[in-house]
């Protein structure tokens, strides 16, 4: 018996139109409104990278040097209570007088040293201009300096220790140091000869300068670390 033509045609399935598959999380994290690189947030974007510019030149700005400056003889007095302030503790073998102070809301310590030749004050800019160009681990940073008549003083910044010369040979008891160990010793010759190294021939000033005052009550010992810092000018 023949089959019909009705019959004999296949039914073809029905299909769904097809539709393109999308990434779901791709999509979402392109329209977040608090995504700052989201293609639809360019402003916010724009903004965030002049956020991070500002806070990184605000940080490198920060961690940068000030140049040393010209105090007044009348804020170094005020600042140590007319020089009657507690002076620091001093070693014989130390020619200067110093007192902790804050100075223009710095911790520092003030030192006065009598000249034997008059300074100018051109020649006291001079020479903290060449200073403030040198930067080392090992070297006590010089805050500024003030004239009066033949007295020098110089302000730098506060390092918690003592003087070489007390840690070697304590004043009130000679027999004691607190550098007992040749390891100790060792780090403050290498500190000091790290910080001397620098003056001399690493700090790129082209100026010759020497440090031909260099003592032992010229140099800070941290409390600490026990590491060296040299004094310039001290």
């Amino acid at each position: 018996m023949c089959k019909t033509k009705k019959s004999t045609q296949a039914i073809e399935p029905s299909r769904s139109p097809h539709k393109p598959r999308t990434s779901k999380s791709f999509s979402s994290s392109r329209s977040n409104p608090n995504d700052p690189f989201s293609s639809n947030n360019s402003t916010n974007y724009d903004n965030f990278s002049k956020f991070s510019t500002a806070s990184s030149v605000a940080s490198l700005k920060s961690s940068l040097p000030e140049n040393p400056m010209i105090y007044d003889t009348s804020e170094i007095s005020s600042s140590t209570n007319n020089f009657l302030s507690h002076r620091l503790s001093s070693s014989s073998t130390s020619t200067s007088t110093s007192w902790h102070c804050t100075l223009r809301g710095k911790d520092a310590v003030v030192f006065q040293r009598k000249s034997r030749t008059p300074i100018d004050l051109p020649d006291l800019q001079q020479s903290l201009s060449l200073i403030s160009r040198s930067h080392h681990t090992s070297l006590i940073k010089l805050l500024g300096a003030s004239l009066s008549g033949s007295y020098v003083y110089l302000v730098y910044e506060f390092v918690d220790g003592a003087n070489l010369a007390d840690c070697l040979r304590n004043p009130n008891n000679p027999s004691f140091t607190v550098l007992s160990s040749w390891l100790s010793r060792l780090q403050i010759a290498t500190d000091l000869a790290h910080g001397l190294d620098y003056i001399h021939r690493c700090s790129g000033l082209g100026s010759g300068l020497v440090h031909n005052h260099i003592k032992s009550s010229s140099i800070i010992v941290t409390s600490t670390t026990l590491n060296a810092k040299i004094c310039l000018l001290c």
